[in-house]
């Protein structure tokens, strides 16, 4: 399954909610050399915007010598440090601090980005350039339990595409160890774009249609069990809810190589899936009484697939988008998604 450059790009336009940046004569595959060079470009601009607003910082405690007293006064240690007969104070004090997660994942993504070789010389330049803004954030080894503990929020909103985009080039890159070199893999060959995927199917609906109020919801189970024993059971989120006055769809997106995998020469829909979708209706028709539609959206890998049937009277859809395509085409099958 090959995701040209552009479409990534308008996926995570959509799924980082920065789709003001969608511009279909804005640029073209073929401007790019390298892909590498794609997610570089993109990771500059949005830099440069954090560093001209300014970056985002967070209070934290630091012991600072200062001619008086503010905040919490370390006795002791202004005794060790003499500080007393100079008329100063050790002091502990809340400070905005730039090291923080959100600015440690970027700095470490630039610095992994300049030891690609096949990076064009004049986004590693313009990456150099940036790089002495983040001197006061430290220098740390990016893996991926950083990045959901990079809250993000109404204060450091602007973070939310740049960080995107570092996840996906962590994703991206591999570390060769016959070289020592940062290579750069397409994301569209590894397995990485599941949260992309879903993100973006879920801000395009949000956006582009207005039929449906788009949510996301918990589904709590029917169960008959005390606290202990809930705390050791799954919860049921769907990826996608629809709501209208008329109809509730849920939408459960799957990033599979192989929607249809095949099984003693048959192809069939992967009955996990189909478990859980009917998990989800049923548990649905319980909390409201409405009954919902269910999507099974996969991406189109080689032919498309679009089946219909029931299961004890709520219809299910298993369908295929193909992300390969014309963004155009892409935008109208998402919304004949609906029909």
């Amino acid at each position: 399954m090959e995701i040209p450059i552009r479409n990534i790009f308008y996926m995570l336009a959509y799924a980082s909610e920065r789709a003001t940046l969608l511009d279909p004569e804005g640029f073209s595959d073929s401007d790019y050399r390298e892909p590498v060079d794609f997610y570089a470009m993109f990771l500059v601009e949005s830099v440069r915007d954090i560093v001209r607003t300014g970056m985002y910082r967070e209070y934290k405690e630091r012991a600072v010598r200062l001619a008086g007293v503010r905040g919490r006064m370390l006795f002791s240690e202004s005794i060790a440090d003499l500080s007393f007969p100079r008329g100063e104070a050790i002091c502990l004090v809340d400070e905005l601090d730039p090291d923080v997660c959100h600015n440690q994942i970027i700095k470490a993504t630039m610095n992994i980005l300049v030891q690609i070789p096949g990076l064009s010389a004049g986004l590693r330049d313009q990456l150099n350039a940036i790089l002495p803004y983040f001197d006061a954030v430290s220098n740390v080894t990016l893996n991926a339990r950083m990045f959901p503990a990079a809250a993000l929020h109404a204060n450091n909103r602007p973070y939310h595409f740049p960080l995107s985009i570092c996840r996906l080039i962590f994703h991206g890159v591999r570390l060769d160890d016959q070289t020592g070199d940062w290579q750069f893999w397409h994301l569209s060959r590894g397995k990485y774009l599941r949260w992309l995927f879903e993100n973006f199917v879920y801000r395009f609906l949000e956006r582009e249609q207005s039929a449906f109020r788009v949510h996301r919801m918990a589904i709590n189970w029917e169960l008959r069990a005390d606290e202990n024993t809930r705390r050791y059971l799954p919860s049921m989120k769907p990826d996608i809810v629809l709501e209208s006055s008329a109809r509730k769809i849920i939408v459960d997106t799957k990033f599979y190589r192989d929607a249809l995998p095949t099984y003693r020469g048959r192809r069939r829909v992967r009955s996990a899936h189909l478990y859980q979708i009917y998990a989800y209706l049923s548990a649905s028709a319980q909390l409201d009484g409405r009954r919902a539609e269910g999507i099974l959206l996969y991406p189109m890998v080689t032919d498309e697939i679009d089946l219909r049937f029931a299961i004890n009277g709520f219809s299910v859809r298993v369908r295929t988008l193909d992300l390969g395509q014309d963004w155009r085409l892409v935008h109208e099958d998402l919304l004949r998604l609906l029909l």
